[in-house]
C-alpha cells in the first residue's frame, strides 16, 4: 500500500467548473444547457441540495451566490465584468462564438476554481 505523506488534491473550499461559476456570478448562459451550470454550483456552494426550487428558482440562487463570490473575490467580479461587456457588444451570438470569446478568460483564471463562501 502506498502511502502519501502529502495530499496534492487538497482544496480549501468548493471546487468548481470555472465556467459554470463565471455563468452563475455574470446571470449568462455561454456553456451549459439551460440553468444546468446554475444548479450544479448552487447545489456545489449549499450545505443541502436543493431538491425542489419552488417559486424561486435556480436564478435566484445563482443570483445571491453569484453575488457572495464577487464581493469576496476581485479577479472573478473583473472577469464577470468582462463576460458581461462580451454579452452587451453580442447579445444575439451563437453559443459557439461565445465561448471562444470567453476562452481567454477562463484560461487565465483556470479550468477550475476553489470556492469558499
Amino acid at each position: 500500500m502506498k502511502i502519501q505523506a502529502i495530499n496534492t488534491n487538497t482544496n480549501f473550499g468548493t471546487t468548481l467548473d470555472t465556467a459554470k461559476m463565471l455563468e452563475v456570478t455574470s446571470g449568462k448562459i455561454f456553456r451549459s444547457i439551460g440553468t444546468d451550470g446554475w444548479r450544479d454550483v448552487v447545489n456545489a456552494l449549499r450545505d443541502e441540495p436543493i431538491t425542489a426550487t419552488g417559486y424561486k428558482g435556480y436564478r435566484y440562487f445563482a443570483g445571491v451566490y453569484g453575488e457572495k463570490i464577487c464581493k469576496k473575490y476581485p479577479k472573478v467580479a473583473q472577469a464577470t465584468e468582462e463576460v458581461n461587456k462580451i454579452f452587451a457588444e453580442c447579445p444575439n451570438a451563437p453559443k459557439e462564438v461565445l465561448n471562444q470569446r470567453i476562452q481567454p478568460i477562463i484560461d487565465r483564471l483556470g479550468e477550475t476554481i476553489d470556492i469558499v463562501v
